[in-house]
């Protein structure tokens, strides 16, 4: 409950505890998940990448996992490792779960723009868009993309659209 009301210290403790009892009941192995995601969220990078990665060796094919990964990776200017994560995060995620795609999408945008891949950084952004148009950080995004490349029309289009949604 503390980990979906946004309280990452005081739900670190309770997985935690969960990891160091070793873990023998079923979906107990999502506690790396939610420690590493905790761990992410108050700025525990190393700690975050080993328990995510931890949880991936239990749950291979598990997207949220490598999505987290991915933000992480972006967030270290790791962009290589981002787009690994994020291309599986893409591969596994379930068709019908349009704001998880739109999410991955984001992310890809922002690891290829710091990769300096504006192209496919754009291309990433315009999926994500397609798939949840009210998504103001994209908008963002894909206008300091659409500046970097020169498309002063295309920019302010994305500019006014990251306005009217704040």
């Amino acid at each position: 409950m503390m980990f979906k009301n946004a309280a990452w210290s005081a739900a670190l403790p309770g997985f935690l505890n969960v990891l160091k009892a070793g873990p023998t009941f079923e979906g107990a192995e999502f506690a790396f998940y939610y420690y590493g995601c905790c761990s992410m969220r108050l700025g525990k990078a190393e700690i975050a990448r080993e328990s995510l990665l931890a949880h991936l060796e239990l749950n291979p094919n598990h997207p949220e996992t490598f999505l987290a990964l991915g933000q992480l990776s972006v967030k270290n200017g790791q962009s290589s490792e981002a787009i690994s994560f994020l291309e599986k995060a893409k591969n596994q995620a379930l068709p019908n779960n349009t704001l998880f795609q739109a999410q991955v999408l984001l992310c890809l945008g922002e690891a290829w723009l710091q990769g300096e891949d504006l192209k496919k950084a754009k291309e990433a952004l315009e999926l994500s868009l397609a798939k949840n148009p009210q998504h103001s950080e994209t908008h963002y995004t894909l206008f300091r993309v659409l500046t970097r490349l020169g498309d002063v029309k295309g920019a302010e289009r994305e500019r006014v659209a990251f306005e009217k949604l704040q």
